[in-house]
């Protein structure tokens, strides 16, 4: 009777959770009645997140923190269908909106052929190229994509609710900005606290010159020191430790054979104050 009852709780369960499932899913649906849509499935992946604070509609690049050799960037952002596969290629509707203020040609190129969900698939690739020009120093430029309706497909999905701060922000699931400059602006390292107050005791004071630098020479990932944690996450100070030897010691042997590495300042790089 005991292992009955048990059964029976987790069946309870098992249905709530899949009750629960279809209420958020955007998988779960009647195609027939509905018909297929499409959205960006980063922004779905968002809502999702736990741990995502606050919604980032906006997806930046910045050539400011990257080689003066590095000429362009591609961006990859990809969208999902909500339904089944289908045996037969299905296009769907981009549209850069008339708020974008970068120029096509000049500061970016659409380099997808055409926009369409392969047979037998239910997600794409957009691609974005972006190139560097000389009034990103100056000005930051924005891209704006919108997914539209078409004869495939439709945009019906709802704007979704995040599952983290209770729901408190929404995203809106077939509209996405992507913005890009050429300008270095001062790291969360060196200007939040609670690093602020000891992360110029294992990297010195910034300039744009000694991050490029360790960048370079530790290929470290741009996103871990320009992109605070998230919320209830911290940047580990193991990254202190470590950059700090690895950059003295680098730099003492470059000395040793007569190279010496200066900032934009014209200072002796160090990390250290």
């Amino acid at each position: 009777m005991k292992r009955s009852w048990i059964l029976y709780i987790i069946t309870l369960c098992m249905a709530g959770n899949f009750a629960s499932c279809s209420e958020d899913n955007l998988d779960v649906y009647d195609q027939a009645s509905s018909g297929g849509s499409i959205y960006f499935l980063d922004k779905y992946e968002q809502a999702n997140d736990l741990y995502q604070s606050i919604p980032k509609d906006t997806l930046w690049t910045s050539f400011g923190y990257v080689s003066e050799n590095k000429h362009d960037s591609i961006v990859k952002q990809v969208v999902r269908i909500s339904g089944e596969k289908m045996d037969h290629d299905r296009t769907y509707k981009l549209t850069v909106l008339g708020s974008s203020t970068a120029k096509e040609g000049v500061h970016y190129e659409l380099l997808n052929e055409s926009y369409t969900i392969k047979a037998n698939s239910i997600t794409d690739t957009i691609k974005i190229k972006f190139n560097r020009t000389e009034d990103m120093k100056d000005s930051t430029f924005t891209v704006s994509l919108r997914l539209e309706p078409n004869e495939n497909f439709n945009t019906d999905i709802p704007v979704m609710k995040s599952k983290a701060e209770n729901g408190k922000y929404t995203y809106e699931l077939t509209h996405m900005e992507f913005k890009v400059d050429d300008i270095t602006g001062v790291p969360f390292l060196w200007t939040d606290p609670p690093y602020s107050s000891f992360t110029p005791y294992y990297l010195g004071t910034f300039s744009r010159t000694k991050l490029l630098l360790m960048i370079e020479v530790m290929n470290i990932d741009i996103n871990l020191v320009t992109v605070p944690p998230p919320p209830g996450q911290y940047f580990s100070l193991d990254y202190y430790f470590a950059w700090k030897a690895y950059m003295t010691t680098w730099l003492e042997a470059e000395a040793a054979k007569g190279n010496y590495y200066y900032d934009e300042f014209g200072e002796l790089i160090k990390f250290h104050l």
